[in-house]
């Protein structure tokens, strides 16, 4: 609608439009109390409900969560995550949307990340945009001691830093085939190289958390 967002409903297997939504954008900023976004606003990926109502996320500079009824009128917002992207429901009615977390959501937050670094996360919430519980994708990790996937040390510059190589440990076979070991702090990951012809032959991963060192041992 000449850059207005439109959203409408269709039966795809018969080509026919069944419903269409009146939606009136400044009415739902005013009303949610959210800001006006930068660029235009594309009301994305909106979740159609069984009453006919859709939720949609990302709204406004807040990227607030918004429950419109079947006719386009607001019903109820939630600014409390920043959310982003899909949203999907399970057979018992709760829906799950990626957020951007602020730090207070992350248990056991400590000064190791950058200052752009992103919380990422998701939300469970009911159809009425309840938060039944909220997600840290960092929180996950650790209890999975899967941190070494992810930190870059506090530093900006270290974004960049992909193999942060802390070891190279050469190892020269019974035949004289000539080997490395290569200890990547980034991944968590220990890799075997044949020097010979550079053929990767296994890498271990994730076995380790920010390892350093590698050493033979003769058995």
């Amino acid at each position: 609608r000449d850059g207005y967002p439109l959203i409408e409903l269709w039966d795809m297997n018969l080509q026919k439009r069944i419903h269409v939504y009146d939606i009136k954008l400044d009415e739902i900023y005013k009303k949610a109390n959210i800001s006006e976004p930068e660029r235009a606003e594309r009301l994305k990926r909106p979740l159609l409900l069984s009453d006919g109502s859709i939720i949609i996320s990302q709204v406004g500079k807040e990227k607030a969560i918004l429950k419109l009824d079947k006719c386009g009128n607001f019903l109820k917002a939630n600014k409390e995550f920043r959310t982003h992207h899909s949203l999907e429901q399970t057979k018992d009615g709760s829906i799950y949307t990626a957020t951007l977390l602020d730090k207070s959501y992350v248990n056991d937050y400590k000064n190791l990340h950058p200052k752009n670094y992103t919380f990422d996360g998701f939300i469970e919430f009911d159809d009425n945009l309840n938060i039944k519980k909220s997600f840290s994708l960092l929180d996950i990790y650790a209890k999975n001691k899967l941190l070494g996937d992810v930190y870059n040390y506090g530093s900006p510059e270290l974004i960049n830093d992909v193999f942060h190589v802390n070891d190279v440990q050469p190892y020269i076979s019974e035949s004289g085939d000539k080997y490395a070991f290569i200890s990547h702090l980034r991944n968590s990951r220990v890799m075997a190289i044949n020097l010979e012809n550079m053929k990767v032959l296994w890498f271990l991963e994730r076995a380790t958390n920010l390892q350093h060192d590698v050493d033979i041992l003769n058995e």
